[in-house]
């Protein structure tokens, strides 16, 4: 009985399969988590192997793990689930004390300006660019990126429902 040969596919058949972004295939081939064969053209050629190790890869990311975490655990004798587990925690717990320290910068920020006066975004944003605001300076810090976003969210929203009061 001749054995059959493995079936191979290109990289949109195999991101199709394994709902990932052919951008993606080539991040983790760059990263070293998967090595796909190579057909005549050198575009790559994904088996049965790399298909379980693709799976295993989304798995692992929507557990929480980060890449590198990810490379850990799958350069291991197969990731024990215990391990895999623990790197969970780690990453939620980690990402858990991010949040508790971004809200209390943010509230620091939100306090400051309730004792203060009431600024818009948009005169508080000018009044921090021209360096006025120094007293806010240690939690704004911290709090950039949230006010940032912020600020992105309430202008979309005023975009599609008209201005707050």
């Amino acid at each position: 009985m001749a054995k059959t040969r493995p079936v191979h596919f290109g990289p949109a058949e195999c991101a199709r399969r394994t709902e990932l972004a052919i951008p993606a295939l080539k991040v983790y081939e760059r990263l070293g988590l998967i090595v796909p064969t190579r057909d005549a053209r050198r575009w790559g050629r994904y088996g049965p192997k790399e298909l379980v190790r693709l799976n295993t890869i989304r798995t692992l990311k929507s557990l929480g793990l980060s890449l590198r975490q990810v490379r850990d655990v799958l350069t291991r004798q197969g990731p024990p689930l215990r391990q895999v587990f623990r790197l969970q925690l780690q990453t939620w717990r980690a990402r858990k004390a991010a949040a508790v320290q971004a809200i209390r910068a943010v509230q620091g920020v939100f306090d400051k300006v309730e004792r203060t006066q009431q600024l818009g975004v948009a005169v508080f944003g000018m009044k921090w660019q021209k360096g006025e605001l120094t007293e806010f300076a240690p939690p704004i810090r911290k709090a950039r990126q949230f006010l940032h976003d912020a600020s992105v969210a309430r202008a979309r929203r005023e975009r599609l429902h008209g201005p707050t009061v």
